[in-house]
């Protein structure tokens, strides 16, 4: 996956059943603020804090200074229950099997990473 000047997204994007689909069709339309009804991005989290967000993607529509301001997108999902169940995973991936200890850390410092 490519950032571009508006969306930055991580490279091996975790992608909800759903949002696999049509994978490369709801990035083109999010670069495009064309988002898929029921989109959520999964982003590191936006206050330094936490560690991810689940932005429900409809409440960016006409706000590009909000995305242009996104942290980075880290999976896509179509509906609340999928962006949870990614959301999930990404903590498997992390915590389980590579034994890492903080989420955005691995996001940013992919060297840990299996």
């Amino acid at each position: 996956m490519e950032s571009s000047e508006l969306m930055k997204w991580y490279r091996d994007l975790f992608v909800g059943q759903k949002a696999g689909q049509n994978t490369e069709e709801i990035v083109s339309r999010a670069e495009e603020l064309d988002f898929v009804h029921g989109l959520y991005l999964i982003t590191l989290a936006s206050n330094g804090t936490d560690q991810l967000d689940l932005v429900r993607a409809s409440s960016l529509i006409g706000r590009a200074n909000a995305v242009r301001r996104l942290p980075m997108i880290v999976g896509i999902a179509v509906g609340k229950k999928e962006a949870i169940e990614v959301t999930m995973e990404i903590a498997r991936c992390v915590y389980v099997r590579d034994q890492a200890q903080d989420i955005r850390s691995w996001f940013l410092h992919p060297e840990g990473q299996v």
